[in-house]
């Protein structure tokens, strides 16, 4: 009798770890907005309050951190896809950290998300930055974006 009862329970058990893996796979967690993170030379720079605002035929992602303050610049129709930076370009990265600000050199803003009617961007960047009175350069890396823009 003890045997049969100790089946049982395995039985009950077994049946309820086979159910629990059944079940439908629940909803993924919602990834989070308003952040704007990257790495400066390898050290992480995130924004305290991130930013973005839609103006002047521009869509400018920015903010500040303990090591500085950064700036991303997309044409206000940008689309998903992938954008070259260059000194030259409409698109930008900037960096400034004291007394140093950094221009671009070359890089690239992939935008991977751009809901115009929700004003919401999301994408990734990268840049190889050039301080224009030393031509210091700085690698940034990393790069993430997910905001809500304000529209002026």
């Amino acid at each position: 009798m003890k045997k049969l009862l100790v089946l049982i329970v395995l039985l009950a058990v077994s049946s309820a770890i086979l159910q629990s893996g059944c079940k439908k796979k629940e909803e993924e967690t919602p990834t989070p907005t308003n952040i704007f993170t990257a790495k400066i030379d390898g050290v992480p720079f995130t924004a305290a309050i991130p930013l973005a605002q839609m103006g002047l035929g521009m869509i400018q992602i920015g903010g500040m951190g303990s090591g500085g303050s950064m700036q991303v610049i997309l044409n206000y129709q940008a689309t998903t896809g992938t954008y070259i930076v260059t000194d030259d370009t409409e698109e930008a990265i900037y960096w400034s950290s004291g007394q140093d600000s950094y221009w671009p050199g070359t890089g690239s803003i992939v935008v991977t998300k751009h809901d115009v009617a929700n004003n919401k961007i999301i994408g990734t960047f990268t840049a190889t930055l050039e301080e224009l009175s030393t031509s210091a350069k700085i690698n940034i890396t990393n790069g993430v974006f997910n905001l809500t823009y304000v529209k002026h």
